[in-house]
């Protein structure tokens, strides 16, 4: 009887040490998720409070029908253009742009997606009326009007 008592702690013991091993894995490994998604939250909540867009030289082309403004990154961070979003009236436009544009300082086609700190981009949309209101929206939120 005395082994058996024994047996049945080491086959606890070794249960407990199991069951021990499987969780603090599981928490480390869930840690781990949730501090990247911690410092990813963070660097875009840098990126954020730096970014800075301006929109100029809003101009309607009344007989080619075309609105054409430029989009200055007055911050002190790059942005993809491509995930600019534009809002022609307060509606979401999927209108592609004029042949031509976008133009990344006066060059098209553009040799790079970064709009980097200090740069232009040119963009020119083919519209059916002159826009009463204008909106860029960037990836981190930023975004500029027009009025």
């Amino acid at each position: 009887m005395g082994f058996a008592v024994t047996a049945a702690n080491v086959i606890l013991a070794v249960a407990m040490l199991t069951a021990f091993s499987t969780a603090a894995s599981s928490y480390w490994k869930n840690n781990s998720t949730l501090e990247e998604a911690r410092r990813a939250m963070d660097a875009r909540a840098v990126k954020s409070s730096h970014a800075n867009i301006t929109l100029s030289g809003v101009a309607w082309n009344s007989s080619a029908l075309t609105e054409a403004f430029t989009i200055s990154n007055t911050g002190t961070v790059g942005m993809d253009y491509t995930n600019f979003a534009y809002l022609i009236d307060g509606v979401y436009s999927t209108a592609t742009q004029s042949a031509g544009y976008p133009k990344l300082n006066g060059v098209n086609p553009p040799t790079s997606d970064l709009l980097l700190p200090g740069d232009s981009l040119d963009v020119k949309f083919g519209l059916s009326s002159q826009p009463s209101s204008l909106q860029v929206i960037s990836e981190y939120g930023i975004y500029a009007h027009y009025p």
